[in-house]
């Protein structure tokens, strides 16, 4: 009996405390709050607060300028309040605080979604950037680095808000995640929320696609978002911009109404006056027209098959200096070969080229369209010095070869062939040194004599001349066959001299000494 008193006592006072409010109670089943009607003028007692539902709820303080989430102007400061917060402008600065501009600085009044600098400059208000076209429009600061964002950023018109996943509650600095205690119940945030078509998430936000956009600022190259989110060409914007007097049209520049670029852009009777605007031409033109114009409508034009420039004339045409449309001399047709030059129309071949032997001069014949020297020949003679005759050809070649002490070999079969001469160890074993004749051996001119014996021959280091045996090794003096006997010792080098050299001409071969005599002449042996 007794907990039924207290249970009646309870409701009792309860009905006191909300005087005349609508006593009816109910329970939240998501809260667990109980529920109080407001009174007839929309107050609540116990610090509560009438809600647009007509019902008693505990006041939520939330600080609007902690969060980023208050309207008030870049110069202004946010003052919080227990029912809000209010906008002030710094000093220096007039407005209600949403606006703010620098007193007396601005010349004209900011338009839309602009405010006055500290510089006296109309400039974009916070949440919005200017674009291409010098419009300030509203950005995506979720787009850079999650607007500072720990977690999820979810942006606004002007403005964005950071919130929490589950388990998180957002900190005092609007930014970061706390995580949530024993005592603490989070708000339950999804840090996917559901993107666009032209979105995709990308860890906690939703970004455009990689072809696709948000607003003007997700474009470049003068293109902007169209409803489907889609880059598209401006088509207010040419390239190069327009002329004062013109106005861009699907990216092409075309003349305003009454406006004109040149005389030919305005109706008969009209002229484009200095301002490039269409008038009526009052006066004639006749003693203003140049000789090669004539005067029609008051307007002076070009005469038939006259020109002011070349673009008065066509293809292959030019125009003169007297104004005359005439070929132009440096095109032909067809076109000239590769050692030809184009002269008044007329193709001709350039100095020192050629079609065939006859634009050659006399000992010249045409190759590959030069004009070379004829070099064919018949036989030696018809060559210089040191050429010979082969294949009909006067072909370079030594008419001597020198050796140092040492420097010079030959092996059974090998030759050493001049213009007119070869030397030559022949398989026999006989070295032989053949007069040569259009690349053919004509006659011996000396030989050793060694046939049927000798196998390799070497000048050698000490001055000596010697051909071996087969198989024999140089110094092998048991297997020499034949030598010049012009091998010395001398005492401060010992054999040879640095000077000692061989020569192969086309008529002799020739040891010398270092001081250019000779010590050995096959004319001689």
């Amino acid at each position: 009996m007794r907990f039924n008193l207290f249970l009646i006592f309870g409701v009792l006072a309860l009905f006191l405390a909300v005087g005349c409010a609508d006593t009816s109670i109910s329970d939240d089943a998501h809260t667990g709050e109980l529920n109080y009607s407001c009174y007839n003028d929309k107050t609540c007692n116990g610090g509560l607060y009438c809600n647009e539902g007509n019902i008693c709820k505990v006041l939520e303080l939330i600080n609007e300028c902690r969060t980023n989430t208050d309207n008030c102007d870049t110069n202004a400061k946010c003052i919080d309040l227990s029912n809000g917060f209010k906008c002030e402008c710094f000093e220096g600065f007039t407005g209600d605080g949403t606006n703010c501009r620098v007193n007396d600085l601005c010349d004209v009044e900011c338009g839309e979604n602009l405010h006055c600098s500290v510089e006296g400059e109309c400039v974009c208000n916070k949440g919005y950037r200017l674009d291409a076209n010098n419009t300030c429009k509203d950005y995506n600061e979720c787009y850079v680095n999650n607007g500072d964002c720990e977690q999820v950023c979810i942006d606004s018109v002007g403005s964005f808000e950071c919130l929490c996943g589950d388990g998180f509650i957002l900190n005092e600095d609007g930014l970061n995640c706390d995580e949530c205690g024993v005592d603490v119940t989070c708000q339950s945030e999804s840090c996917t929320p559901e993107c666009e078509s032209w979105e995709e998430c990308d860890g906690s936000t939703c970004k455009p696609k990689s072809d696709r956009c948000a607003n003007d600022f997700d474009c470049s190259g003068g293109k902007e978002c169209n409803n489907e989110h889609y880059c598209v060409d401006d088509p207010n914007v040419c390239n190069p911009s327009c002329n004062s007097w013109e106005k861009c049209e699907s990216g092409s520049c075309k003349n305003g109404v009454g406006r004109c670029t040149n005389n030919y852009d305005c109706a008969n009777g009209e002229i484009c006056d200095d301002s490039h605007y269409c008038v009526d031409n009052v006066v004639t033109c006749e003693s203003d027209c140049e000789s090669w114009q004539v005067c029609e409508s008051g307007t002076c034009k070009t005469g038939n098959n006259r020109c002011a420039n070349i673009y008065d004339c066509g293809n292959g045409e030019i125009c003169s200096s007297t104004h005359y449309c005439i070929n132009d001399p440096s095109i032909c047709s067809p076109s000239c070969q590769s050692w030809q030059t184009c002269d008044n129309g007329s193709c001709k071949t350039d100095a020192g080229r050629c079609a065939n032997n006859y634009d050659c001069g006399n000992g010249e014949i045409c190759e590959s369209n030069y004009c070379v020297v004829d070099d064919s020949c018949t036989v030696d003679e018809n060559c210089g010095s040191n050429e010979y005759c082969k294949n009909f050809v006067c072909t370079a070649c030594e008419d001597h070869v020198q050796y140092n002490a040492g420097g010079f070999r030959l092996n059974s079969g090998e030759v050493k062939t001049l213009c007119r001469a070869q030397l030559s160890m022949n398989d026999d074993g006989n070295l032989v040194l053949y007069a040569v004749s259009e690349a053919l051996r004509s006659g011996v001119i000396w030989n050793s004599g060694t046939q049927s014996s000798g196998a390799w021959v070497k000048f050698q280091s000490d001055g000596n001349m010697v051909i071996y045996k087969a198989g024999a090794s140089e110094g092998d003096v048991n297997n020499v066959v034949w030598n010049t006997e012009t091998s010395q010792w001398h005492e401060d080098n010992g054999y040879g001299l640095k000077g000692d050299r061989i020569s192969i001409t086309s008529t002799e071969v020739i040891i010398w000494d270092r001081s250019s005599m000779k010590r050995w002449s096959s004319l001689y042996h």
